[in-house]
């Protein structure tokens, strides 16, 4: 008896309220599995209702074209049904390879500007380095001296800037020390 009141219960559910507490449940049990820090668990779950989504709509897509089938052998002859649904679902898968040609041509297209902005990129420097090993080969040794005076110029004046932060950290650890004394003697001849 009390069989036969839940299955009473059950068709007398809509698909909304079914719907609905399939998808209460799923996100609670993701939720449970997020609390208890289960990452390859939630993952799974995820992809596991995701799978079964796909699932239920690649049903109803075939529902719905065998009800249409159906329709056109009612309307038209089986022979001209099965022409309309060829042609139908030709359209279709058409449309989706469209969607996706332009997509991989999207995808290809930035790969291509990226490339040739790398070579662009890498055309100038090898530029560069060809110029000046060009210099530093050639029987001109005033190139050469020029640029070894000027490395040394860049390294010395970051040696001098190095020894003059130095000596400024020297004055203030100075000054410091300077004030805490004066903090002192404040402090004690009060």
């Amino acid at each position: 008896q009390s069989r036969s009141h839940e299955h009473d219960l059950e068709l007398s559910k809509t698909e909304a309220d079914v719907r609905k507490e399939k998808a209460h449940q799923a996100t609670a049990l993701m939720l449970a599995k997020w609390m208890q820090g289960d990452t390859k668990g939630l993952s799974s779950t995820i992809l596991h209702e995701w799978k079964r989504i796909v699932d239920e709509l690649s049903s109803i897509q075939a529902r719905r074209q065998t009800v249409h089938v159906a329709v056109l052998r009612f309307i038209h002859s089986d022979r001209l049904a099965a022409a309309h649904a060829c042609f139908l679902n030709w359209k279709a898968f058409t449309k989706e390879q469209l969607v996706y040609k332009n997509e991989v041509a999207e995808a290809e297209r930035k790969i291509v500007q990226l490339q040739d902005r790398s070579r662009l990129i890498m055309g100038s420097a090898q530029g560069r380095l060809l110029r000046y090993s060009g210099l530093l080969a050639s029987q001109d040794n005033t190139t050469l001296t020029t640029m070894v005076l000027s490395a040394w110029l860049r390294e010395a004046q970051g040696i001098r800037t190095a020894e003059l932060h130095r000596q400024q950290q020297e004055e203030i650890k100075a000054m410091q020390r300077m004030h805490e004394l004066s903090a002192m003697r404040h402090k004690h001849q009060a």
